[in-house]
């Protein structure tokens, strides 16, 4: 059993569904220290560092200089860091991850995404780490517009030459944020996720018809708490930082660009 430590409310009730693997305690040596993903949080993640945590988890992180993410990708070396992204599932990325070989890498990989007013720049983050799953790689932006209330962009994962499209744009009236994602091929991946209605789905259609894997029922909190408990137990890293660094990074050409 391990100490999780700076657990919030969410990550205090993913520690009582785990009550064999996790306990919440108060130092940060030997724990897992939850760091609020708010601003500042590459600072405060190093300071668990040096009170020699045994791994991070960043709760919601928010986008911020790249120099920070790579300082703290360099102190953390082999320390296992997890990051909480709701809209960008580990579980959800997994499911989707699996079939992806029968996808046509002639076809681009597409996502259209709506954001709440303010987190149009979030919701394109997570929209490219979707494209970046899915096109197998990391992403290079080719071109990018600005269009009434969002953007289009086109992006190419260079090894493969596979095309990715993303449209993007903020919601007008009423509703929630929304992310839908495809992949077509002799296997077709459909991913929506709607926080309106709290939909998570991941579809699969081959010649034999559609299988939509099972709904996951865990909190995004419990997933992440658990991939930290699991990067400790195998002693190894997560590439967390790294992916999220190439989406925001990413994210930030997109608009400047468009």
């Amino acid at each position: 059993m391990i100490g999780v430590s700076g657990a919030t409310a969410r990550y205090r009730t993913a520690i009582t569904e785990l009550p064999l693997r996790a306990r919440v305690v108060e130092q940060l040596e030997g724990a897992i220290v939850v760091v609020d993903g708010a601003p500042g949080w590459p600072a405060r993640s190093r300071v668990a560092l040096q009170g020699r945590a045994s791994a991070l988890l960043i709760a919601h992180p928010v986008a911020v200089d790249d120099d920070e993410l790579a300082a703290l990708e360099a102190a953390a070396g082999s320390v296992p860091v997890v990051l909480d992204r709701p809209w960008l599932r580990a579980d959800l990325v997994a499911d989707a991850a699996a079939p992806r070989a029968g996808v046509d890498a002639a076809r681009p990989v597409t996502v259209d995404t709506v954001a709440i007013p303010g987190e149009l720049g979030a919701m394109v983050r997570e929209s490219l780490g979707w494209l970046r799953m899915l096109a197998g790689g990391e992403l290079e932006l080719r071109a990018a517009a600005a269009v009434p209330h969002g953007l289009l962009a086109l992006l190419e994962e260079p090894v493969s030459g596979r095309a990715a499209t993303l449209t993007a744009s903020t919601l007008v009236g009423r509703g929630g944020a929304r992310l839908r994602a495809q992949a077509v091929g002799e296997t077709r991946l459909e991913i929506d996720l709607d926080a309106a209605t709290d939909a998570r789905s991941v579809d699969v259609s081959t010649a034999e018809g559609t299988l939509r894997r099972p709904r996951r029922r865990e909190s995004s909190a419990r997933v992440a708490l658990r991939r930290a408990i699991d990067a400790i137990s195998r002693g190894d890293g997560t590439g967390d930082l790294r992916a999220f660094r190439h989406d925001a990074a990413l994210a930030a050409s997109v608009f400047s660009a468009g």
